[in-house]
């Protein structure tokens, strides 16, 4: 049996970047494949160097400075408040737990050079979906699959640039690995458009691989009893934006139910635990899943949270992390994801009245046809990359 390797993000404690890690890997052993995660513990020293050199250039600006923020706060704020990183390391554990579980792991190489060998193993190596191809993740240069060798079929399923356009010498360094890969798909409509003006290509969007599941499949891997008895509002905000708190707040009051939050999960946010009635930091990827499955109504600014609301057809709100025209917003994955399902009037600013005519009714029946319709096409790309090896 062929063996494909992923370069998938198992180690920043993400819900989403788990899951869809996790989707990917699940999908490909669906269509025959072994699947092997590269463990890029031997040469992470050699990325980290190369990121923080990319920080230190862009330090002045304030845009990408603000971005990274709230997670700035969350390394301060473990080192003077003892709760605080207590709670996070029960729900590392928890991320712990489920990396060793679920992930089937490369052995660790010391060098780029014998990570390079490794691969000749490989019929194929896959990176994707998520924000890997973010402007840091560039300089990085492990998600570029820049190690791989040339005779070795390279695969992108669904990855994003999370932005819309790149510094300079990003993008030179952009052009080159794009023309490297076999098979390029992205999962924004911005990062499309990209590929075609940094090398002239043509490009499917496709769907995120969390989505090539159905709720039906997901639920083979959740507990079917809920994680909260009482109903509920989730919050999963990921952004540190006040209004989206006190939009919840006042949902709260109108349907009369408490309000569940996964909080602190990209760094600290200073406003949130005010306004949570309970915070189950001992929530893992499955959890989450649970969380959003029997949950009332979601209100979030993750593109993961809405992903599995929709798939759950839940009443759900979401929420712009970025203003537009910030450049390094992300908010075009939203606005394409909603866009190719036909949802409409779920993506708010925070400052609206919680009136009746604020829950329009979410056409699932249409939604689902959509999803289908997608995931067929996205799968067909999928198995014809795999199957095009170099042989």
């Amino acid at each position: 049996m062929k063996k494909i390797g992923l370069a998938v993000v198992t180690y920043v404690n993400n819900y989403g970047s788990f899951l869809q890690s996790f989707a990917t890997q699940q999908i490909i052993r669906n269509l025959g494949y072994n699947t092997e995660v590269i463990n890029i513990d031997g040469v992470n020293a050699t990325i980290k160097k190369a990121r923080k050199k990319y920080f230190l250039k862009r330090c002045f600006n304030i845009n990408e400075l603000k971005s990274y923020a709230v997670t700035i706060q969350g390394i301060v704020r473990a080192k003077l408040d003892k709760k605080y990183a207590k709670d996070i390391n029960t729900r590392n554990r928890v991320f712990d737990s489920f990396r060793k579980e679920h992930f089937n792991f490369s052995p660790v190489f010391k060098t780029w050079d014998e990570m390079s060998a490794l691969c000749q193993q490989y019929a194929a190596v896959v990176v994707g979906s998520d924000q890997l191809w973010r402007p840091v993740n560039i300089e990085g240069d492990f998600y570029t699959l820049n190690f791989v060798p040339n005779e070795i079929n390279k695969v992108a399923y669904s990855t994003s640039f999370g932005v819309s356009s790149l510094p300079k010498k990003t993008a030179e360094k952009a052009k080159r690995f794009l023309k490297r890969i076999d098979h390029l798909s992205v999962r924004e409509a911005s990062g499309q458009k990209l590929v075609k003006e940094l090398i002239g290509k043509d490009i499917p969007v496709v769907c995120d691989p969390t989505m090539l599941l159905s709720a039906e499949d997901w639920e083979k891997y959740v507990d079917e009893k809920p994680i909260v008895d009482a109903p509920y509002i989730l919050c999963y905000f990921l952004g540190s934006n006040e209004e989206y708190l006190k939009f919840a707040k006042r949902m709260k009051q109108k349907k009369g139910m408490k309000i569940v939050g996964l909080v602190h999960c990209a760094g600290y946010n200073k406003h949130v635990d005010v306004y949570m009635d309970e915070m189950p930091f001992s929530a893992g990827p499955l959890e989450f899943i649970n969380l959003i499955k029997h949950a009332q109504y979601v209100l979030t600014d993750s593109f993961h949270c809405c992903v599995f609301s929709i798939l759950f057809k839940k009443d759900f709100f979401a929420f712009r992390r970025f203003a537009d025209n910030d450049e390094m917003s992300t908010n075009d994955r939203l606005v394409t994801l909603f866009d190719w399902t036909g949802i409409k009037g779920r993506l708010l600013n925070g400052t609206e009245d919680i009136t009746d005519d604020l829950f329009s009714h979410i056409d699932y029946e249409y939604v689902m046809r959509r999803i289908q319709e997608k995931r067929e096409d996205s799968m067909k790309y999928l198995t014809n990359a795999l199957g095009d090896s170099h042989d």
